[in-house]
């Protein structure tokens, strides 16, 4: 049987899941809108695999926009 998981950001279910707490996710949310995440907030530490995939690309698509000459 499949676990689901419920997606912190878009409410959704999902059985493919990312950590949220891991790598630089925290940082690219609070980036993104301004919403420091807590791992101790008793809301879902997971988001979709549709999900961190947009956050990542609006995160690169930011930096490419305000610096193009670092890339």
């Amino acid at each position: 049987m499949e676990t689901v998981y419920k997606c912190r950001l878009c409410l959704n279910p999902t059985s493919k899941k990312v950590d949220i707490f891991k790598d630089d996710f925290p940082k690219m949310i609070a980036l993104l809108a301004g919403i420091k995440v807590n791992p101790n907030d008793g809301l879902s530490k997971t988001s979709c695999l549709e999900c961190a995939k947009d956050v990542n690309f609006v995160c690169r698509l930011e930096r490419r926009l305000l610096n193009p000459t670092e890339l």
